[in-house]
């Protein structure tokens, strides 16, 4: 299966290594653009884009997924199905329509409760006894979908 990849955080690392060992095709991985970070400002690219280069996989950094530009590129990829994990964009439908079998997210949390950024952080902020991921098909809402 052709994947195409889009996440930035280091808890898309592990979903990114094991679908490309798990003998998927990843076509392309898609992250956030590098940001000042320190003193210094530096650009530091995202772990995903750190991870994805060391594996000579194909890294686009885009701000807006959503873009014309990225949606003719992405559709040229032709993915057979788009995995999002830790991710940080709205996918819109001319985007998750390029994919032949759809575009689905992996995200860490048991939705409903902690959408959005650091679920993780607020699970153990909030001191939650039991936590966990949900998967689901991507729609025009963040964090929402069957």
């Amino acid at each position: 299966m052709r994947v195409l990849f889009c996440g930035s955080g280091t808890f898309a690392l592990l979903s990114l290594r094991s679908i490309s060992e798990s003998g998927h095709e990843v076509v392309a991985v898609i992250t956030q653009p590098a940001r000042p970070v320190g003193r210094s400002s530096k650009p530091r690219p995202t772990p995903i884009a750190l991870a994805a280069a060391d594996s000579a996989l194909d890294v686009k950094e885009w701000a807006d997924i959503n873009s014309s530009e990225a949606v003719n590129e992405i559709r040229q990829i032709a993915p057979d199905v788009i995995c999002v994990v830790d991710f940080g964009q709205l996918i819109k439908a001319p985007v998750r329509s390029s994919a032949a079998v759809g575009a689905f997210n992996l995200h860490a949390s048991l939705l409903p409760e902690l959408r959005g950024a650091a679920p993780i952080n607020w699970a153990i902020i909030r001191g939650h006894r039991k936590t966990g991921v949900t998967t689901f098909s991507l729609v025009d809402r963040m964090d929402a979908g069957p």
